[in-house]
């Protein structure tokens, strides 16, 4: 009698077996390979190239599988080109999704890690790390930078404004986040057409708001200011008068 049970077909797990998948883009065939162990199948010194690698084929699937097995990420793992959209976006997903599993007891590991997360203009990272080390002024403007030229400028800003990076610092150069975005805009090539356009107009109403923001700011202390004086002055004055009634009353 013919045996109708459906079988199941046996994979090879290795290092090798891994690296094909990968190169076939083969996100279940990856998945699959690494539930079965075959990182820890790798040499020591194709694992961060491998890793990196996975990360390209950006899967959410292939990350947790990772984070599940390795004890950390580490920044050069995600030496990726993230001048690619499609990465920069993943690399910051993973970095939202993931925090926990980066290394913040080591101050070298935290610059590094910095350094990434101001690439992708992630500001939940970026925040946790302002508490543990304490960035230049040259890093913060940077990071306001990336941020001001993301698709979601606007809100990237304000993140990073709220945790820490303040809009108004200059860096070594005394230029403030506002006018690097001035320079860009005056002195970037952008693309041609539709895309360059939108690009410019985009750069044009972030910097408004920048702009706008700093002298609503500055607005708001001169307001502190004059209250403040006018609250002395008032405080001056009272005290005068209870000075001079307490006088006239022992005349």
């Amino acid at each position: 009698m013919k045996n109708n049970k459906k079988q199941t077909k046996d994979y090879d797990v290795s290092a090798e077996a891994l690296k094909e998948r990968i190169c076939k883009y083969d996100r279940n065939g990856v998945l699959y390979q690494l539930k079965k162990g075959a990182l820890d199948r790798l040499p020591e010194e194709d694992r961060i190239s491998v890793i990196q690698q996975i990360l390209m084929l950006r899967d959410m699937r292939l990350v947790d599988v990772l984070a599940k097995q390795l004890d950390f990420f580490t920044a050069d793992m995600f030496e990726i080109d993230l001048n690619n959209r499609l990465n920069h976006d993943f690399v910051d997903e993973i970095l939202d999704k993931h925090t926990k599993k980066f290394d913040f007891s080591d101050e070298t590991v935290c610059d590094q890690i910095f350094t990434l997360a101001r690439t992708v203009s992630n500001a939940k990272l970026c925040s946790i790390l302002m508490k543990k080390t304490t960035p230049s002024d040259d890093a913060i403007v940077e990071a306001l930078f990336h941020a001001a030229t993301e698709r979601d400028a606007k809100g990237q800003i304000l993140a990073l404004d709220a945790s820490g990076y303040n809009i108004e610092t200059e860096n070594s150069a005394d230029e403030t986040v506002a006018v690097l975005l001035k320079n860009r805009i005056a002195k970037y090539t952008y693309p041609s057409g539709k895309k360059g356009i939108q690009m410019r107009r985009a750069d044009l109403n972030t910097l408004q708001f920048l702009e706008e923001l700093v002298q609503a700011r500055q607005d708001a202390k001169k307001s502190r200011k004059h209250f403040l004086i006018g609250s002395i002055a008032g405080v001056a004055v009272i005290a005068l008068l209870s000075i001079g009634t307490i006088f006239l009353s022992q005349l």
